[in-house]
């Protein structure tokens, strides 16, 4: 149905009160104006960005809240002589929001959100290894979830946490994936916590916009896991170079401050996502 027939009738059928439109046509003006709403304010950070008032696209939603809840997004610990032998960098890092040492709370509006990390170890280079990821509540000091996993390769990778985990909206979960060197009990950690809120759109309608839309919505309401994982799992296949020129912004932006080895995680990132690209 035309969107501009559409409105028309909504606006003489409010001023009577009476409304009988099909579920699909309300359900498309919804998306229609929320998609406006998006490109608007896609066009307020371009207009933010030309005037030098933002690096990158993706804005806390509380920065100063967030900093409360600290951790490591870059690899604490070290493999001393006759354990583990060391790697050249960059070192272990977590992809999360932060000052490029630090790690800040992240929030999330999904029930199952991935966290992505880089790691420099691979099951060739150190085979004597082993890595877990655990999950807890902040709040009751419970574990909640603890994964073992094996590094085959050097590079990125993606941790999912399942549904039904992260249950009550607001609270703080604490978070911690480490790697141990399994002769000498050593460990290089990262760690942080993570917040969920609720989404500001319905399911239905963020699966319905295009990609590029829903990461100006995550974006615009701090949900940095979103924004990041859009960015991989649906952009980059797509289109490599807009993928890692947009991510490489992020990186090295004041709320991420992964700028110092971006490239090499950026290139990480593509092999991952779009592997026929590198050739």
């Amino acid at each position: 149905m035309n969107i501009k027939l559409i409105l028309s009738i909504l606006s003489t059928l409010l001023a009577s009160s009476i409304i009988f439109l099909p579920k699909s046509a309300i359900l498309g003006t919804k998306l229609v104006l929320a998609n406006r709403a998006v490109a608007q304010k896609s066009a307020n950070i371009l207009s933010q960005n030309a005037q030098g008032e933002n690096q990158g696209n993706f804005q806390p939603r509380d920065r100063k809240e967030d900093e409360k809840y600290k951790g490591r997004m870059i690899g604490a610990g070290s493999f001393q002589a006759g354990g583990c032998p060391s790697i050249d960098p960059p070192p272990l890092t977590a992809f999360v929001t932060g000052d490029g040492t630090t790690s800040y709370r992240v929030t999330t509006a999904e029930q199952a959100p991935t966290l992505w990390f880089y790691s420099p170890y691979s099951k060739q280079s150190v085979s004597n290894l082993s890595a877990e990821f655990k999950l807890m509540d902040n709040r009751e000091g419970r574990d909640l979830w603890t994964k073992e996993f094996v590094l085959e390769e050097k590079g990125i990778f993606p941790i999912q946490i399942p549904q039904e985990k992260l249950q009550q909206f607001d609270n703080n979960y604490y978070w911690r994936f480490k790697i141990i060197c399994k002769q000498t009990q050593q460990q290089v950690y990262v760690n942080g916590y993570i917040k969920r809120v609720m989404s500001p759109r319905s399911a239905e309608l963020i699966d319905d916009m295009e990609p590029e839309d829903k990461t100006i919505l995550y974006a615009q309401n701090g949900l940095w896991l979103e924004f990041l994982t859009t960015y991989i799992n649906e952009i980059c296949p797509e289109d490599a170079e807009k993928a890692k020129d947009q991510i490489k912004l992020e990186f090295n932006s004041k709320f991420i401050g992964l700028g110092k080895y971006s490239g090499n995680y950026v290139n990480n990132i593509i092999k991952y996502c779009n592997p026929n690209s590198m050739n």
